[in-house]
């Protein structure tokens, strides 16, 4: 069984979590300690799921704010990266990997498939525009190596923000040298912080 596999998945009261660390934990073992006495189950032997009980446990209204008080309570030196439900429409469906790896839900793309040069009907706009709302995405996330104009009226319509120019996904390849998706690393790091 493979289960110190970062990063770790769980189901929270708020929606899923993923999180993923590097680094050293001082207090790792006694907080470990401490949530099993509190009646925590671990599924790894990883300091990574103390994070995950810290956050699920925190009763702050807002994720960032669990995950704050999280941050908070661990000595050492470290670095995490937490992940949570968001919902998610692309340009194209080339996001699978990372949607069905984090738990996300995926609303919509703008183009019905993996073939770049397949078009929505307007049909296709206007549910596409109607699931936006009714799921209450906020924005749509365009990529570097299409032209955003289509994500850009579907946000205008759905009165969204588009995400596009420099910040846009890296999802067909990486990005030119110098750029944030120059390198596989770079790329799922930039995005990962640009979706969340």
């Amino acid at each position: 069984i493979k289960r110190n596999i970062q990063p770790l998945f769980a189901e929270l009261c708020s929606g899923g979590f993923a999180v993923g660390h590097n680094g050293n934990l001082t207090n790792g073992r006694a907080l470990r300690r401490q949530l099993v006495r509190q009646g925590c189950l671990f599924q790894s032997t990883t300091d990574t799921e103390v994070m995950l009980h810290l956050v699920a446990r925190s009763k702050k209204p807002r994720f960032v704010d669990r995950f704050i008080e999280g941050l908070r309570a661990l000595e050492g030196a470290y670095s995490f990266v937490g992940l949570t439900n968001k919902k998610l429409v692309t340009n194209h469906d080339a996001f699978g990997y990372f949607i069905d790896r984090y738990g996300f839900t995926f609303v919509g793309s703008i183009i019905p498939s993996f073939d770049s040069s397949a078009e929505l009907s307007a049909a296709d706009l206007t549910d596409l525009v109607a699931a936006i709302k009714a799921e209450g995405v906020t924005a749509v996330f365009s990529e570097s190596s299409l032209p955003a104009k289509t994500a850009k009226t579907i946000a205008d319509e759905a009165k969204v923000k588009v995400v596009a120019g420099e910040s846009a996904l890296y999802g067909d390849g990486l990005g030119p040298k110098g750029s944030a998706g120059a390198t596989y690393l770079q790329m799922m790091r930039h995005n990962a912080s640009t979706i969340v």
